[in-house]
C-alpha cells in the first residue's frame, strides 16, 4: 500500500470524531509493505478524537507480576511500515479529546523511508494537541529503525500534550 503523501493506513487512512473496534481483521503479510510521507501507520494512518480498539483477547494480563510471553498475542500486522514523519506500526498520528487506542498487537519493522524519520514508534508515532488520552493492552514484538532521527520509541514515539495538567495514560504495554 503505498500513499502518495500523508494519511496512509493498512486499513484506513484518515479516521475523525469515530469509534473502531478490529475484529477478525488482520494484514499478516510479512512481505507487505504501507509507505508514505506523513501520517502513516501499519493500520491507520491519521486518527482525531476517535477510539480504536483492537480484539479483546490481546488483553496483557499479568500472573504472579510476570511479563506474558509475547507469542499469546493476536498479531493485526505483522508487516513493514515507511515513512518520514509520525510513522507507527498501528497508528501514525493520534490526537484529540477521547482519542484511545487498545488491545492491538504487532511484529513487524516501522522504519524511515528516505535518510531518517522523526516521531516513529513501534505502536503509535505521535500523540499531539489536546485531550487525555489513553494507550493500554499493546504488544510491539517488531522493531523500529529512525536512522538517527528524532523521538523514537518502542510504543510511542513522541508524546506532546498541551493540557499537561490533564495527562494521559500508558497501560499495560509491551515491548
Amino acid at each position: 500500500i503505498t500513499g502518495s503523501e500523508n494519511n496512509v493506513g493498512g486499513l484506513i487512512g484518515y479516521l475523525e470524531s469515530t469509534t473502531i473496534k478490529v475484529e477478525n481483521s488482520t494484514l499478516l503479510d510479512a512481505n507487505m509493505t504501507v509507505k508514505g510521507e506523513t501520517h502513516v501507520g501499519g493500520l491507520f494512518g491519521y486518527a482525531n478524537k476517535t477510539a480504536l480498539q483492537g480484539p479483546a483477547e490481546n488483553n496483557v494480563i499479568y500472573t504472579n507480576n510476570e511479563i506474558p510471553q509475547m507469542d499469546t498475542f493476536h498479531d493485526q500486522f505483522s508487516g513493514k511500515v515507511e515513512g518520514n514523519l509520525y510513522v507507527g506500526g498501528v497508528l501514525g498520528y493520534l490526537t484529540g479529546d477521547g482519542a484511545q487506542l487498545g488491545f492491538f498487537s504487532v511484529d513487524g519493522t516501522v522504519v524511515y523511508k528516505d535518510s531518517y524519520a522523526e516521531e516513529i514508534g513501534g505502536i503509535l508515532g505521535r500523540y499531539a494537541k489536546d485531550g487525555v488520552v489513553g494507550i493500554w493492552d499493546c504488544v510491539f514484538k517488531g522493531k523500529v529503525n529512525s536512522n538517527g532521527g528524532k523521538y523514537t520509541g518502542g510504543i510511542v514515539g513522541c508524546w506532546n500534550s498541551q493540557r499537561s495538567s490533564q495527562g494521559g495514560k500508558i497501560q499495560d504495554c509491551i515491548n
